[in-house]
């Protein structure tokens, strides 16, 4: 039987949560077809390692979610002063 791989991204993967995200997927085993790494403008080019390979941080804009079947975002809560 054939094990369905999806095309996966991350969003805010040089944070703590996404960052956690990335390496339980990959520690898991997840059947990842294609990882995108994504971030904003300053993180793009980061390197994260896992296992000897090596994966680059790009830039999140509307058309890295082009062909993505699964996408994983971390929620920033900002609180405002009254």
């Amino acid at each position: 039987m054939r094990i369905k791989k999806y095309n996966v991204a991350i969003v805010g993967v040089t944070g703590l949560v996404g960052n956690k995200i990335f390496n339980h997927l990959l520690k898991r085993k997840f059947p990842i077809n294609k990882l995108k790494l994504l971030a904003s403008k300053k993180s793009v080019g980061k390197k994260l390692t896992y296992e000897n390979t090596d994966f680059f941080v790009e830039e999140a804009t509307e058309s890295s979610f082009k062909n993505i079947d699964l996408a994983f975002f971390q929620r920033v809560l900002k609180f405002l002063n009254y």
